[in-house]
């Protein structure tokens, strides 16, 4: 992902899974990786983990009303525990949530 104007802060990437969702999330100038996977048992709902597999954070697909549910319009909510994670890794987690949805979209044609 970039800022405007500035070099790479993090670098977002699909892994291939057949029965989850899952996209690994790196601050280019950080140590420490994030995984953002989807749940089985609930699909609007992806647990974002830290490099040693403790769960710090969720991001949760939702509507923002009747008619954001009419009309396909919705809100991707990013939880994170607080001092988890760096400004860099939040970027990352941004595009992760923003690839999500793009799929998620995708799938639904």
């Amino acid at each position: 992902m970039l800022e405007a104007g500035a070099t790479p802060v993090a670098q977002v990437k699909w892994v291939f899974s057949l029965v989850k969702r899952k996209y690994h999330v790196t601050a280019l100038m950080e140590r420490g990786a994030l995984a953002v996977q989807g749940k089985i048992l609930k699909p609007f709902t992806m647990e974002i983990t830290n490099d040693i597999g403790e769960t710090i954070g969720t991001v949760v697909r939702g509507w923002s009303g009747l008619g954001g549910f009419l009309t396909g319009g919705n809100r991707m909510r990013i939880h994170v525990r607080p001092g988890s994670v760096t400004p860099n890794q939040r970027w990352g987690l941004i595009a992760a949530a923003l690839l999500e949805d793009l799929g998620s979209e995708a799938r639904s044609r």
